[in-house]
This record gives structure tokens, sequence and C-alpha cells, in this order.
């Protein structure tokens, strides 16, 4: 499953796994993570940029999923698989 590029200033408004609909509307209720991303520009002047992207997985996902960076990459996958 491959997560969406959030554009900058988007607010997280739904769970991170794509086959779930559960919209986000506390915090305390699942997990909000913070994945560091490299993004690559293909304008010289403005060099690559590291900026963090805030996904959120709902209470149910979050007890059998994370969200994780593999080469270059953001997806969700199941935390047996970590």
């Amino acid at each position: 499953m491959q997560l969406r590029w959030v554009k900058k200033n988007e607010m997280v408004g739904k769970c991170a796994n794509p086959v779930c609909e559960s919209s986000f509307r506390y915090l305390h209720k699942g997990k909000l993570l913070v994945i560091e991303a490299q993004f690559q520009t293909s304008n010289p002047a403005f060099p690559d940029q590291q900026r963090p992207i805030y996904v959120w997985l709902c209470e149910t996902c979050s007890r059998t999923m994370t969200v994780a960076k593999t080469g270059g990459r953001v997806h969700v996958r199941g935390t047996e698989d970590a």
C-alpha cells in the first residue's frame, strides 16, 4: 500500500491506511506519526529539502499497523512485518 504525498500545510484528514475510511477527529484516538522525508526538486536554485510528514493511524489500524519509510518511500505495513 502506498501513501499519497501530502501537500505543504495540508491537514491530516483520515487514517493513513488507504483501505480505512476513518476520519481524524481527536489526537487521543489512534496514533499521530512523524516521518522525516527528503523532497527532491528539479530546480537547481532550490536545494533538496527535508521536512516532516505527519500521518495518522486510527485506533483500530494502529493496533496492527505502522507507517515506515523504506528506500525513500513511505508506506503502511503490519506491525508483524517490522
